[in-house]
């Protein structure tokens, strides 16, 4: 059964507790100082301040080993030491015993075998032996400190403790077992095992910059879509400044009542289709300090202008006149039946004049030798000629069509249309009444023929009906009736308009009429025509009997024909 004892400076020891010296080890690491003439080799230098020897633990086989000094073996125990031996017994602790003397080497030289030399055995020390221990109480010094008791320095008995398992080998360490060694045993750190979980904080110190280095991360995600939120908030405030579209230069009439508020301003400025958005325009007047410089008045702008010259312009204030637009062919009102938003309450609207006041200037009388042949108690359909006039902002919408019947009149009066049309043998308000309804049939809105050529086609087909006392026969005139009325179209409605089936002609002007319309009743074409259509295609076919007409209808008219 193994022992384990401990000797004084050699640790456990197996087996005997004394046994005999070890022979030295096989190779011996001795100062250049100390050599002999042996150790150098054959070319009688050494390459290092220690030279290596090599001595075996025994002869070779067959040739006895010259030395000087012969190697005297350990004595075997006596009878009585291996009687008193016991491996479970307890030993007393031996006297130190004092380290023997190193002797200089000696060696002889030795034959050579066939290629190398044969190193010389070198004597081993001699060892005294070691005395019998006596088996003691181990019980009695269990009581005694820990630096008294033998337990501490040749083991455990039975009643003691196991051995804590020692820590294993540390990261870094430079022994291959699990010791420390003594002269790291200060810097070693404590606790510290292989299979530990908790690591060492030694080991540790890069946590700390693990957890810096993801705060670093974490705040410059955050910095970088702050940057993304900044860059693109830059770009939609710029893109909001840039005019809604360049091309586009109508001008627009917004009226700024006193005590209007920027926001009213700017939803009006959205509605009109001048400004991207009422938030940038808001931030806008916000930075630049023109939020509370709003003067009342009536401003004109257009798509093609920015948002800034729009803020700009209107902290300066409006001083412009107004601009309004009548279109040839419009009327008073939008039609019921196909609204097309080309009459002129829409285009007072546009200008900005309030609902109210453009009812109010309708119903109004007017005094102008344009209404001489007017009858009394007649509307104002017709006489409000087509196109663009500029009034002052601080007046109201009756400046504007006093306009348009004085340049109405003007336009009669340069082109001496009044004689021409007593040569036909037709007032004036007759003449705007059958100009009217030259008008609406060709407006000439898509034709690929010379309108003016054939609005005075038509105007000698509508003569020839008017000569021969016939209905004109136009469909544009019940349609009319039909809005006045309040009904639907309708090819028998009863009424003054209908001119399908009343003769001459309707009670008075169906729209507002052009110069060239007017121009073509009062210098109609030559021709004995006395039907027209107006084809899908947007041309006008003319026909001198029923048939001819009849045909160019199938032919020409399969889709608006059947609109009616």
């Amino acid at each position: 059964m193994t022992d384990f004892r401990r000797q004084p400076g050699r640790g456990f020891q197996v087996g005997n507790p004394n046994p005999p010296m070890s022979p030295p080890p096989a190779e011996r690491i001795t100062p250049r100082s100390g050599r002999s003439a042996a150790s150098v080799g054959s070319s009688g230098r050494s390459a290092s301040p220690y030279i290596r020897r090599s001595e075996p633990h025994r002869p070779i086989v067959g040739q006895q080993p010259q030395s000087t000094q012969s190697i005297q073996p350990q004595p075997a125990p006596s009878p009585a030491q291996q009687q008193a031996y016991d491996p479970y017994a307890r030993v007393s602790r031996p006297q130190p015993q004092p380290a023997p003397q190193p002797q200089p080497y000696r060696s002889t030289p030795t034959p050579s075998r066939d290629t190398y030399a044969v190193p010389v055995q070198q004597p081993v020390p001699q060892s005294q032996p070691q005395p019998a221990a006596t088996p003691v109480d181990d019980f009695a010094d269990d009581a005694l400190p820990s630096g008294l008791d033998d337990d501490s320095f040749y083991g455990f008995d039975d009643d003691d403790q196991p051995p804590q398992p020692t820590p294993g080998p540390q990261r870094g360490s430079l022994l291959g077992n699990d010791s420390v060694s003594p002269l790291f045993a200060d810097d070693a750190p404590k606790g510290r095992t292989i299979g530990s979980q908790k690591k060492s904080p030694r080991y540790n110190t890069g946590r700390p910059h693990r957890g810096r280095r993801r705060w670093l991360w974490w705040l410059s995600g955050v910095g970088l879509l702050i940057l993304l939120i900044i860059v693109a908030g830059y770009w939609w405030y710029h893109q909001n400044l840039q005019p809604v579209d360049r091309t586009d230069t109508t001008a627009k009439a917004i009226t700024i009542d006193d005590g209007a508020t920027l926001k009213t301003v700017a939803a009006t400025l959205k509605e009109q289709g001048l400004i991207r958005d009422t938030r940038a325009f808001d931030i806008y007047t916000r930075l630049s300090g023109s939020r509370n410089q709003l003067h009342a008045g009536v401003c004109q702008f257009s798509p093609s202008q920015s948002l800034p010259e729009i803020a700009t312009k209107l902290s300066q204030g409006c001083h412009d006149n107004r601009v309004v637009t009548f279109l040839p062919g419009g009327t008073v009102v939008d039609s019921r039946y196909k609204p097309q938003g080309q009459d002129a309450t829409t285009a007072l609207k546009r200008a900005g004049y309030s609902e109210e006041s453009i009812k109010a200037a309708l119903a109004k009388t007017y005094n102008s030798p344009l209404f001489a042949d007017k009858p009394a108690g007649t509307s104002l359909e017709g006489y409000i000629f087509g196109d663009t006039y500029s009034v002052p902002a601080n007046q109201g919408p009756e400046a504007a069509l006093k306009a348009a019947f004085a340049h109405m009149y003007e336009q009669i009066q340069s082109n001496g249309l009044v004689d021409k049309f007593a040569a036909q043998k037709l007032n004036l308000y007759q003449a705007i009444t059958l100009a009217s309804i030259i008008q609406r049939e060709m407006g000439c809105g898509g034709a690929s023929q010379d309108c003016y050529q054939i609005q005075r086609q038509i105007a000698q087909v509508f003569y020839k009906r008017l000569r021969e006392n016939k209905v004109l026969g136009s469909d544009v005139t019940f349609i009319y009736g039909a809005d006045v009325a309040g009904v639907s179209p309708n090819v028998n409605l009863d009424s003054p308009y209908n001119t399908r089936i009343k003769p001459g002609l309707p009670p008075g002007p169906i729209a507002t009429p052009g110069l060239g319309a007017l121009k073509a009743v009062a210098d109609p074409a030559p021709g004995n025509y006395e039907f027209f259509l107006a084809g899908d295609d947007g041309n006008v076919y003319f026909a001198n009997t029923e048939a001819e007409h009849q045909a160019n209808i199938k032919q020409h008219c399969k889709k608006l024909c059947s609109e009616l």
